[in-house]
């Protein structure tokens, strides 16, 4: 049995290595597509975003809670938000993030920027 799927796993690498040129040529087309694909997207749906964190306690442990915030507005007009959290622990943030939060004592802390700086994209 394992003979078996160590075999598969060789030919599917070996099929990946005689193709590789034909697997980049394909990405190398096909990401600027998507790219121009996104941005004319971006442009036709009215949208936003913002990220936002707090310091919750949970039992003992203090936890950073992160909120993500989409909005857009619906074909009649309306405008929505939907608001997906995650609760991690403290050390998973980093230190500049961390300290940002802290210097609020109550609420919310608007950390869309820092978050943009660190991905290196536009959220």
């Amino acid at each position: 049995m394992i003979d078996m799927i160590l075999e598969q796993i060789l030919s599917v690498a070996y099929a990946v290595y005689k193709s590789w040129n034909k697997i980049v040529n394909w990405f190398q087309d096909f990401l600027p597509k998507l790219e121009k694909a996104w941005n004319e997207l971006k442009i036709a749906v009215a949208h936003a975003a913002k990220v936002f964190a707090d310091v919750v306690l949970d039992g003992l442990e203090e936890l950073v809670r992160i909120m993500h915030k989409t909005y857009w507005q619906e074909d009649n007009g309306q405008w929505m938000e939907r608001t997906t959290t995650r609760a991690c622990p403290e050390e998973e943030v980093p230190a500049d993030i961390r300290e940002k939060i802290r210097k609020q004592k109550e609420g919310e802390v608007d950390i869309t920027h820092e978050l943009e700086n660190k991905l290196q994209l536009e959220i």
